[in-house]
C-alpha cells in the first residue's frame, strides 16, 4: 500500500497500468543478499578498474532490454525447485539443439521495441508520438515470434507461444493512423497520416 501511494504522488494520478500485485514466494527461489552477489561477482567485479569477469557479464548475450531485465532478474533470484529448474534447462536444450529455428526466433525478437515500458508509458498518458509507433511496430511483429516459438517442443518456449496475444489489430490501427517517423514530441506536430481523420486534413488545409 505504502508503495502503491508512493507510485501515485510520483506519477500525479492513477496507475491504470497495474492490474493486480502478486505475493513473490521466496521458497521457490534462493536469497541473495548484497554481500553475497558482491563475493559471488554476479554483477559487479571484484576489480572495478580491471576487465568486468563478473557472471552477468559472461552470460548477457540479450538482444532486447525485456531480455536483459529477465536475465537480471533471474540472476537475483536463482531457483530452488527442481521442476523449475529443469523446465528452464528443457528450453535452453531445445534452443541449442535447433539452429535455424533459433535463429529465425533471435531475429523475430530483435526487431522488437521495449514493449513492457512501452506500455506503462501508454497506459499513464506518457508516451510520445515515437513510443506509440514502437508500440504499433512490435505488435506487428507478435504473430511472427509466436509461430517461431511454436516451431519448438520445450514446454517452456510452448507456453510462452500460448501466452503471446495477437495485438494485430492494434498494431495496424496505429500503422494506419501514424506517419513512418513521427517526431519525438505531440507539441511538434505531423504526427498523423493525411486521410486518416477528415477533420484533421481540414484544420490542416486551413492553416496553410
Amino acid at each position: 500500500g505504502a508503495l502503491l501511494r508512493y507510485l501515485k504522488e510520483v506519477r500525479n494520478g492513477d496507475l491504470p497500468h497495474i492490474t493486480g500485485i502478486r505475493r513473490l514466494e521466496s521458497a521457490a527461489t534462493m536469497i541473495l543478499d548484497e554481500t553475497t552477489r558482491r563475493n559471488l561477482e554476479i554483477f559487479k567485479p571484484a576489480f572495478p578498474d580491471g576487465p568486468d569477469t563478473s557472471l552477468i557479464a559472461v552470460l548477457d548475450r540479450t538482444l532486447t532490454a525485456a531480455g536483459g531485465r529477465r536475465l537480471r532478474a533471474w540472476l537475483e533470484r536463482p531457483l530452488l525447485d527442481r521442476a523449475a529448474i529443469e523446465s528452464r534447462l528443457a528450453v535452453v536444450s531445445d534452443l541449442i539443439g535447433k539452429d535455424l529455428d533459433r535463429e529465425h526466433l533471435v531475429e523475430s525478437l530483435q526487431e522488437t521495441h521495449d514493449l513492457e515500458r512501452l506500455l506503462g508509458r501508454a497506459a499513464c498518458g506518457k508516451a510520445t508520438p515515437r513510443d506509440l509507433r514502437s508500440l504499433g511496430d512490435t505488435a506487428l511483429l507478435i504473430p511472427g515470434i509466436r509461430a517461431a516459438a511454436e516451431r519448438f517442443e520445450a514446454p517452456g518456449l510452448r507456453v510462452l507461444a500460448e501466452c503471446l496475444r495477437d495485438l494485430t489489430p492494434l498494431g495496424e490501427r496505429v500503422d494506419q493512423a501514424l506517419v513512418d517517423e513521427p517526431p519525438a514530441q505531440s507539441a511538434d506536430g505531423g504526427i498523423f497520416r493525411p486521410g486518416y481523420n477528415a477533420e484533421l486534413d481540414e484544420l490542416r488545409g486551413g492553416s496553410l
